[in-house]
């Protein structure tokens, strides 16, 4: 995976993206610049705003690898048991 390389899995935090959209589409772009994992947070998100983010996360495809949270996981694990 292209973004999940972690090199210590216990500073994997998540960003909360309901306080901004820009800011949510800006990291996501700094994300895709610098291929770093990014988790964003949300309780609830407008369906316009997804609109926006699923549309920046596309435009990045070529960087960014979309997973789960049980990806995720198992990409700690692995790390892990190393």
């Amino acid at each position: 995976m292209t973004n999940v390389s972690l090199t210590n899995p216990l500073t994997v935090a998540s960003v909360d993206a309901e306080e901004s959209i820009e800011n949510a589409l800006r990291l996501i772009d700094l994300a895709a610049s610098h291929r770093q994992l990014l988790v964003l947070m949300f309780h609830t998100i407008a369906p316009d705003d997804l609109r926006r983010l699923l549309d920046r996360i596309h435009a990045h495809r070529d960087r960014l690898d979309v997973v789960n949270a049980t990806q995720l996981r198992d990409e700690v694990e692995r790390l892990q048991a190393g």
